[in-house]
């Protein structure tokens, strides 16, 4: 007959555990406090929308919160992290299962001289592979981090995104540390917005929709099934200062179209409340000494223009 083991004979293994879980709760301890001592609402599990706030970044903020990753080992894994998910707008769940063979840093683009890069994508949200681009700012990060990795002696085998040292040294990095870590070094790098995987994702769709990126490829970058979800998905970022500015100008808007715009590009149905939503978002992008110098009648006339750009897309 077995007997259970005492409470001494726990194994090691259990032990690193509980000690871990035990950090794990004491920084996130830590990170509120310094969260709310910055005045910023505190985050909340599955806040993806706009009502959550506007967890859209600025370039200069991202770049800060490279710089704020440091020059250490982990400091540079960390920044081709944030990397990796503002240049090609993955998820944090498709960065973590990225391994060092699915990463084209080496090739050149012939029309600009920049250098490139690809990343391959296993079983996308949906269950398909693909590759997709990485922007050119943030690949000497990834170089980086590639570089140092070797030198550290991992090798293909190893995940890209791995643990670097003690007895973890080598497993893959879970999307947990991440979400964890994020909102600390955005205390770190004097960011005053939320800042999470899902928001750098946020963030780099709505820059290239910023650079005139076509929609479909924005949607491709994306993994979205749907262009119409692209489309709800970019409107979704608008902040509270957008809404109340569509409740005074959005009316003219409506009342030019009745029924739900059909976006020919994908065949896909876009309500005229989020065609409205989207114009709000091109009027808001413009700068600001420009929009105070529009009468009222150019406005609408510019918000019933972008709408029918929307419906015409592509």
């Amino acid at each position: 007959m077995n007997t259970p083991a005492a409470p001494d004979a726990r194994s090691a293994l259990a032990l690193r555990r509980e000690t871990a879980r035990a950090i794990r709760a004491e920084s996130g301890k830590r990170a509120g406090a310094a969260w709310m001592a910055s005045g910023r609402p505190q985050p909340m599990k599955g806040r993806k929308h706009a009502d959550a706030g506007d967890d859209v970044l600025t370039v200069a903020e991202v770049h800060a919160l490279l710089a704020a990753c440091g020059t250490s080992t982990t400091g540079i894994r960390n920044a081709a992290m944030i990397a990796l998910l503002y240049g090609s707008a993955m998820r944090v769940s498709e960065a973590v299962g990225v391994q060092p063979g699915d990463l084209y840093l080496s090739t050149t683009d012939p029309e600009t001289g920049a250098l490139a890069a690809q990343v391959y994508i296993r079983a996308r949200k949906g269950g398909d592979n693909d590759t997709i681009s990485i922007g050119s700012p943030m690949v000497p990060h990834l170089v980086r981090w590639s570089e140092r990795r070797s030198s550290l002696g991992l090798n293909g085998n190893d995940p890209y995104f791995c643990a670097i040292s003690g007895d973890s040294r080598g497993n893959v990095t879970s999307t947990s540390y991440w979400r964890h870590w994020l909102p600390r070094l955005a205390v770190k790098a004097g960011v005053a917005k939320r800042v999470h995987a899902h928001g750098l994702r946020r963030s780099a769709a709505t820059h290239m929709r910023d650079a005139d990126t076509p929609l479909d490829v924005i949607q491709r970058q994306l993994g979205h099934a749907s262009l119409a979800t692209s489309q709800v998905y970019l409107a979704r970022r608008v902040d509270a200062e957008h809404r109340r500015f569509m409740s005074g100008h959005g009316a003219a808007v409506m009342a030019t179209r009745t029924q739900p715009i059909a976006d020919a590009h994908a065949g896909a149905v876009v309500s005229m409340a989020d065609a409205t939503v989207m114009a709000g978002v091109a009027l808001a992008s413009l700068p600001a000494d420009v929009r105070a110098g529009m009468t009222s009648d150019q406005v609408q006339r510019f918000m019933a223009g972008t709408v029918s750009a929307w419906a015409t897309a592509g």
